[in-house]
């Protein structure tokens, strides 16, 4: 796959709306060939959530060997006009979707060599 194609995991706390989730992006995925309808597998999307989950369990576990406290969190900045303050926000769960994403960060760094021709 390109090099801006990503599968996007979000995280998901207990508090509500756009502050109460998170995500990362695991670059260039491998996830087999797509289907007819352009998105991976179900067992593709399972094998990703199913690495995620473990990935924030190990953080846990790691972050707990320094403080018995300590968790995988999404760091939210809040919203002023929802009246929402700042926050961090325990992740207790992760989903992702069937649909490679771009990220468009990524998408800049690539050289395009455009050619231009006249008709």
């Amino acid at each position: 796959m390109p090099l801006q194609n990503t599968v996007v995991v979000t995280l998901h706390t207990a508090a509500a709306g756009p502050t109460g989730k998170g995500r990362f992006y695991i670059p260039t995925p491998v996830v087999g060939t797509l289907g007819q309808d352009g998105r991976m597998s179900t067992g593709a999307r399972d094998a990703i959530t199913t690495a995620a989950v473990g990935f924030i369990q190990a953080v846990n576990t790691a972050a707990n060997l320094m403080d018995a406290n300590s968790k995988v969190v999404v760091a939210s900045g809040g919203s002023i006009t929802k009246g929402i303050p700042a926050a961090l926000r325990t992740v207790t769960g992760v989903s992702v979707g069937r649909v490679v994403d771009t990220q468009r960060r990524r998408r800049a760094d690539q050289l395009e060599e455009r050619v231009r021709v006249a008709v």
